[in-house]
């Protein structure tokens, strides 16, 4: 892909690597009910693949997740996963999926979708059983055996797709110190941490770089987040996601010179906004100054039924410069 400023092109291709060096958007509220994790004393480490009896939720009976992080190498497994790079991917925009060694490991559940979402959300902290169970299933009585079956259905996914053996279960998924749940760092990432990073670093910077990091995090929105996890906080938080890519898109939109490709990125904008008024309004003109007349009536009746359904009409500012832009009265 290649992004234009003022006549000048930049080359987008490995923009999305980016999200790997900038920290995550500014003022990001603590989730509800998430611990941070005690690190002190920990640096990187080579993981060891857990053997033994288990518990009914999946951990050591008995014992803590001190258990299942090793610093000595003697110690590690024959074929051990180092901190040297993360080995995979868990994509939540559009379809869920892990991408790693292992290929492409989908097919999740609901739950297991759902489960993920609460990993993702709750970044840079543990997520604990007792939240888990009261956002997965807010309004069923909270049943620890099923919160094992999800957890294990979403550590064989992420072993799957990263091609370990299903003993590291408790690697990718870890549980610290006996107080919650987070996704190993050392070994995953997420697209939908790297879109909120991107968008941090376009607030932070400006000119081609901040092109730069809106066409990547538009790049990685593939589709709806969390689009099959029908709970609240998850609808919530994929509106979010999906209002911050309008606004990528309209800013994209402003950044370009090229009416052709301002337009274009006003047209995906309105396609996940449908009733973002102001961004039609801008697509009227542009079809105008290019003479696409065709266009500019499809425009106008496309806000007007989609308005429609919403119990709404266009406002007057936007009728008065249709009118204007078509001649009509």
């Amino acid at each position: 892909m290649t992004v234009r400023l003022a006549g000048v092109s930049v080359a987008a291709l490995g923009v999305v690597g980016l999200a790997a060096t900038v920290g995550s958007l500014s003022g990001r509220v603590r989730p509800v009910g998430a611990l941070k994790p005690d690190r002190r004393g920990l640096s990187p480490v080579t993981v060891h693949a857990p053997e033994g009896c288990c518990g009914s939720d999946g951990e050591p009976a008995g014992e803590s997740v001190g258990a299942a992080v090793v610093q000595d190498e003697e110690l590690a497994p024959a074929d051990p996963v180092t901190s040297h790079g993360r080995a995979g991917t868990v994509r939540l925009l559009g379809h869920c999926v892990v991408e790693g060694a292992g290929g492409r490991s989908g097919g999740w559940t609901a739950d297991t979708s759902a489960l993920f979402g609460l990993l993702a959300e709750n970044r840079g902290y543990l997520l604990p059983k007792s939240a888990a169970l009261a956002k997965l299933w807010p309004a069923d009585e909270p049943r620890e055996d099923r919160f094992a079956g999800v957890l294990k259905a979403a550590r064989s996914r992420l072993c799957d797709g990263l091609g370990l053996p299903g003993n590291y279960g408790r690697v990718v998924i870890e549980f610290e110190r006996g107080a919650g749940y987070r996704l190993n760092p050392e070994l995953l990432g997420c697209d939908v941490w790297q879109f909120r990073d991107l968008l941090g670093m376009a607030g932070r910077c400006s000119g081609l770089e901040k092109v730069a990091a809106l066409s990547g995090a538009v790049e990685l929105y593939r589709g709806p987040y969390l689009a099959d996890v029908p709970q609240s906080w998850a609808r919530q938080a994929a509106g979010d996601v999906n209002r911050a890519v309008v606004e990528a898109l309209a800013q994209l939109a402003g950044l370009e010179n090229d009416p052709e490709r301002k337009v274009a990125y006003l047209e995906r904008a309105t396609m996940l906004d449908r009733a973002a008024e102001p961004l039609f309004r801008e697509r009227l003109r542009i079809y105008a100054s290019l003479g696409r007349l065709q266009a500019v009536h499809y425009c106008f009746e496309d806000l007007r039924e989609s308005l429609k359904r919403r119990g709404s009409k266009p406002s007057a500012a936007t009728e008065q410069l249709y009118q204007a832009v078509t001649g009509s009265s």
